[in-house]
């Protein structure tokens, strides 16, 4: 090739390159920059849209700008570019232009297993990498972070489109090694070099460049000397720059030949590769510093700790090293402090032993003395007890009115000594004398076999109290020189006292021969039996005998009160009955008047007695105050004179009235004593007492020692009364060992359910052993069901250990607070679903929303998305109502058609509870409304919902405020009433006070009545389970209608229930339809063909319903029941149209009149 040549196309490649333009986003790391992918990558979508011409990208908006803005009339709009339709004829942009704009320029991956790479600042970077760096992006350049081919297209160098050109014009048929003038024309007319008018021009071209040469052909240097002449005929403004004319002569017509065209495109590439393989160095490059830096920070960061905690482990040492110096100074301290205290101590200590050893010397001696005196001590115990042991009996006994002590004390009582005789020893206290007396065994058997009425006593009957008490009767005194003897009676026994009566009286129909003796304290009948020659004696004390006669005396006029009662309820009872007409005896009449007339008489006597007491009472008053007021009248001299006088009469008045006083109180006493003593215990009443007595006299006989006794009645009153008090204590004693018994019994069993056999089995929790038989001690009682709970059981064989309900019956191997612990996890699992657990990028955003909201609109709060937010955070999160409401506010006076403003600022006018509270419903109705229509998909309200109100129940799920929010958004927003009544219960349990969610909540029970804004299917849940069943046929089948009692509308508390759908409704169902879809999941169970009956499962209720194929008539009675059968007919309506016009189709009536479905609106 020549040098001319060579250098044109030097001078082209140098005009063809320019300087690059810089990106703006080339210092960015590739982390920040936008990736675009290739046409032939999976996520690309096709083709990119086609520009027009002088179209321009759209307006970008940042993150934090408010895409909801509305901008007023005149406002400047900043970088907002608009989309212009412009004529073809005026397009300047280059014909390549137009085909990578129309998207007729396709993406090949032409680097794609290329090894080459580039390296700039250290940084080696593949081009397979750099290609899908610098795909195609149809769209605005400006911004771009990666490097477009289509950016340097126009940078391609000519020399290699004109090489390329003549290639393909030399490939062209017949292939040759230059080109012929007929390949050239061929050339210019398909590429359009020049007009076709004065395609002349192209052939003198060819001419002219071929002149003078052997051969008509163009070579290399031709065909670029061709392509210059034709370019500057075609373009004559650019004669000056003939390289410039030909360039773009090249890009204009010769570049669309498809091979150079696809040779430029890669070539385009290349540039932008390289263009872009420098800036992503770079990056990597920026990168590695920053992560050096980071590296290093951090290493200087962990060797600042080190260095830090050197130092500090330093201080420890040192600090320890000199706190072990302190401590052995410390101990050498304390050393010499307790060398001192020990010495002194075992000073004191030696001194302490000397005084001890001294106070021990005296203690033996106090010990030694104490010693003696225990044995001195002992011996005479030892007597005494000896002394107390042979003394048999013992009794302090009155004899003729003086008390003495009577002791029998065995003669000898050593064990195998067979003398019982017995020495008595009497004392007697008024002379302090005591007498002593030898009594032989013997005597002392004579004497009790006579008394007792027995032979034969046994030595051990005869030591026996009850035995002696009889040898006590044989004592008594005489006076001698006015001195009192103690005498021993060795004939028969005699009484104290006189013997006042004697004579034979009969005592239980048994005839005996009575003495009565009485002496000052006691008196004494002795019965002789002239049968069998015995005696029976008996004693009564004066006070025994004056207590008996005022019990009988008290008894008797117990007795006459309560006979005088009776008369006089009796007397009454007849005259009542006289004056109500009816027949009455007059004598009886008469007698009851009389009656009546005498206790009226008596009452009004005792009333009179009652006033002239009390009148005496105040007369003696009178009379003494004016006794008094005289005195005090009497004149001042008159006293002075008469003073001596006076006193003297005074005393003397004194001392006459104290004497009088004296024998008043006496003589009262005296009454006293004499009223209140007995009739029969005077004094002149003797006889009549005796005889008295010995009407009371019985016998009393033993049954178990066979002996009688004679006994006054009053003693046979009190041996029954401790008779039947030990028969009541027996029965208690009973009645306490049963209980206690019972209570060891429900100690030692136990009561277990056995979940096998259905029935109670008891344990013995001693022996182990169960029985299905009730423990006999129980009786007619029985063990406490056993507690519902859980214990813990030990396997003794293999030492497992599981737990059992004695309750239940059942077992289990985990305890109750694991399965506790699952159930509540599975409740708070249950109860969590309602509310969807967050994202980590909904949390990371909530809470960024929490913190920026105030900053921002600290920062500039006349921004309206900064004034929302703030409003969202101060009514979700910091429940600040008031400052919710001002932000509001502010927030509707810029923008009221905002969809998510006006949807957070209707929840808000709903939760405050606003007043009119109608009024504010219905506008806040209209918001969600309009906020339905600008957003229907809830897209711009999705932030809002998931930051704030979703936000606010899951940071707080027990604040009553946040789930009201929370509850009024799936009421109002998302149209879940379900869920939203959930969360009103919710609210409700924390706070059932707040007025706020009661009349929420009750506005959104009325609403969902029909005719309310939120409608539905029927009633809440919760009118469901307050209501109960007022009606249920076998011809509804799952159907059944409802009555709530506390329904808030008469028209509204009847509705249907489906048992089987669980869900409710106002309007009566379509029973047609209700049979299809019965027959549908029944299965035939038995078919008639002869009258066309068919017998219907249904598997879901349990039940069997029939269907007639020739009348098309459903029953649930059976075939053959006429009355059924009639029944059913007439329910389901002639021609197989169940609940046409019937009862139950159609319209139906209410107790309040006739419902028609027409519902009227409900007033808020």
């Amino acid at each position: 090739m020549s040098k001319p040549y060579l250098h044109k196309l030097k001078d082209l490649e140098k005009e063809g390159e320019g300087e690059k333009e810089k990106d703006p986003n080339s210092s960015l790391p590739s982390f920040l920059r936008p990736k675009a992918k290739p046409p032939g990558s999976p996520t690309h979508a096709g083709p990119a849209p086609t520009l027009a011409a002088g179209a321009a990208t759209a307006h970008k908006f940042e993150e934090d700008e408010d895409v909801n803005r509305v901008y007023e009339s005149g406002e400047a709009i900043p970088d907002l570019q608009i989309w212009v339709m412009a004529n073809p004829n005026q397009d300047k942009r280059p014909t390549w232009r137009k085909m990578f704009d129309d998207g007729l320029v396709q993406w090949e991956e032409d680097f794609k297993d290329s090894e080459r790479f580039e390296e700039h600042f250290g940084v080696k970077m593949p081009w397979s990498f750099l290609e899908s760096s610098i795909a195609d992006v149809h769209a605005s350049h400006e911004g771009l972070l990666h490097e477009q081919r289509i950016n340097y297209f126009d940078k391609v160098t000519p020399s290699k489109i004109v090489a390329e050109s003549y290639g393909v014009l030399c490939r062209w048929h017949p292939v040759a090694s230059s080109v012929d003038n007929v390949k050239w024309a061929k050339f210019a007319r398909e590429m359009k070099l020049f007009p076709a008018k004065n395609s002349s021009q192209v052939d003198l071209a060819f001419a002219k460049t071929v002149a003078g040469k052997k051969e008509r052909k163009l070579d290399l240097k031709g065909f670029i000397q061709c392509c210059t002449d034709i370019a500057l005929l075609r373009f004559p403004h650019m004669k000056d720059t003939p390289s410039a004319a030909c360039t773009h002569l090249l890009m204009e017509n010769v570049v669309l030949l498809p091979q150079v065209n696809k040779l430029a495109w890669k070539e385009a590439k290349r540039l932008a590769i390289i263009g872009e393989a420098r800036r992503i160095c770079a990056e990597v490059r920026i990168a590695s510093f920053h992560r050096r830096n980071v590296c290093r920070v951090f290493f200087l960061r962990k060797k600042f700790a080190c260095v830090r905690t050197q130092v500090q482990l330093r201080r420890m040492v040192c600090r320890k090293n000199l706190n072990k110096v302190m401590d052995l100074n410390e101990s050498n301290r304390r050393f010499r402090i307790r060398h001192a205290s020990a010495v002194k101590c075992q000073k004191m200590a030696r001194g302490f032993q000397r005084r001890k050893a001294f106070l021990k010397h005296l203690q033996d001696l106090i010990d030694e003395e104490r010693e003696k005196i225990e044995k001195y001590r002992k011996r005479l115990n030892d007597k005494r007890k000896k002394k107390k042991a042979a003394t048999v009996y013992k009794v302090i006994k009155v004899i003729q009115g003086l008390y003495v002590l009577i002791e029998l004390i065995r003669k000898d009582n050593r064990r195998q000594s067979a003398d019982y005789g017995l020495h008595a020893r009497v004392y007697l206290p008024s002379t302090q004398e005591i007498f002593h007396f030898t009594i032989e065994e013997d005597m002392l058997r004579e004497y009790l076999e006579q008394a007792m009425e027995i032979e034969g006593l046994s030595v051990q009957e005869m030591m026996e109290p009850a035995s002696l008490v009889h040898l006590s009767e044989r004592f008594m005194i005489r006076v001698t020189n006015e001195r009192p003897i103690v005498l021993f009676s060795r004939r028969n026994t005699t009484e104290r006292g006189l013997l006042i009566n004697k004579g034979t009286e009969k005592v239980s129909g048994e005839l005996f021969v009575m003495f009565v003796y009485k002496s000052p304290d006691d008196l004494v009948f002795r019965a002789y039996d002239p049968k069998t020659c015995g005696q029976l004696r008996c004693l009564l004390t004066l006070k025994q005998l004056r207590e008996w006669l005022l019990e009988e005396n008290h008894r008797r006029i117990r007795a006459e009160e309560k006979e005088y009662k009776l008369k006089l309820a009796e007397a009454q009872k007849i005259k009542q009955a006289a004056s109500w007409g009816e027949e009455v005896d007059q004598l009886e009449l008469q007698k009851a008047k009389e009656f009546l007339t005498q206790h009226r008489l008596k009452e009004e006597e005792k009333e009179r007695k009652k006033k002239a007491q009390e009148a005496g009472a105040d007369e003696a008053h009178e009379a003494l105050a004016i006794v008094k007021q005289e005195e005090e009248d009497n004149d001042v001299e008159e006293e002075l004179t008469k003073d001596m006088v006076e006193e003297e009469k005074a005393k003397e008045d004194e001392e006459r009235a104290l004497n009088l006083a004296a024998e008043a109180t006496q003589n009262e006493q005296l009454s006293v004593i004499e009223a209140d003593e007995p009739f029969l215990m005077k004094l002149e009443n003797q006889e009549a007492c005796i005889e008295w007595l010995l009407t009371k006299l019985r016998l009393s006989r033993n049954k178990r020692t066979k002996r009688t006794r004679l006994v006054l009645q009053y003693e046979e009153d009190v041996d029954a009364k401790d008779e039947a008090a030990c028969k009541l204590q027996g029965i208690w004693r009973q009645k306490k060992a049963r209980v206690k018994m019972r209570h060891k019994a429900r100690q030692q069993y136990e009561k277990m359910w056995d979940k096998d056999n259905y029935c109670y089995y008891y344990m013995n929790l001693r022996t182990g052993v169960a029985d299905y038989k009730k423990p006999l001690i129980l009786g007619s009682e029985d063990l406490d069901d056993p507690v519902d709970g859980w214990r813990m059981i030990t396997n003794e064989t293999d030492g497992s250990v599981y737990y059992q309900n004695p309750a239940t019956g059942q077992t289990a191997y985990i305890s109750e607070d694991v399965a506790v612990r699952k159930i509540q996890r599975l409740v708070r699992k249950f109860q969590a679903s309602d509310i969807p657990t967050p994202t980590i990028t909904e949390v990371v955003k909530a809470l960024r929303f929490q913190r920026v909201a105030e900053e921002n609109y600290a920062k500039d709060p006349s921004k309206l998305a900064n004034i929302v937010n703030f409003a969202l955070v101060n009514h979700c999160l910091l429940e600040d109502f008031s400052q919710a409401r001002e932000c509001y506010n502010a927030a509707m006076k810029k923008s009221s058609t905002n969809p998510v403003l006006i949807r957070a600022y209707a929840i808000f006018t709903l939760a405050a509870c606003d007043a009119p509270s109608a009024k504010v419903f219905k506008k806040a109705c209209e918001y969600f409304k309009a906020a339905s229509l600008s957003d229907p998909e809830l897209e711009k309200w999705e932030v809002a919902q998931n930051s704030f109100f979703h936000w606010a129940v899951v940071s707080n799920p027990k604040n009553a405020t946040s789930l009201l929010n929370y509850a009024l958004l799936h009421q109002c927003v998302l149209k879940d009433y379900d869920l939203a009544e959930k969360f009103y219960m919710r609210a409700l349990a924390i706070a059932p006070t707040d007025t706020r969610i009661i009349e929420n909540f009750e506005r959104l029970e009325m609403q969902r009545l029909p005719g309310g804004a939120y409608v539905g299917r029927g009633p809440s849940n919760i009118v469901l389970k307050r209501s109960e069943v007022c009606e249920e046929k076998p011809e509804w089948g799952e159907w059944q209608r409802m009555y709530d009692r506390k329904a808030a509308q008469k028209s509204f508390k009847h509705f249907w229930y489906n048992k089987l759908g669980r869900f409710t409704q106002f309007v009566e169902p379509k029973w047609n339809e209700v049979w299809q879809q019965r027959e549908e999941r029944s299965e035939i169970t038995y078919e008639n063909e002869a009258d066309g009956w068919v017998t219907f499962w249904d598997g879901q209720l349990g039940v069997e319903f029939y269907y007639n194929r020739l009348t098309r008539d459903y029953q649930a009675a059976e075939v053959y029941d006429e009355v059924a059968v009639a029944g059913a007919l007439e329910y389901g309506g002639g021609g197989g149209e169940y609940g046409g016009d019937s009862e139950y189709g159609g319209e139906y009536y209410e107790e309040g009149g006739e419902d028609t479905g027409n519902y009227p609106a409900i007033e808020n």
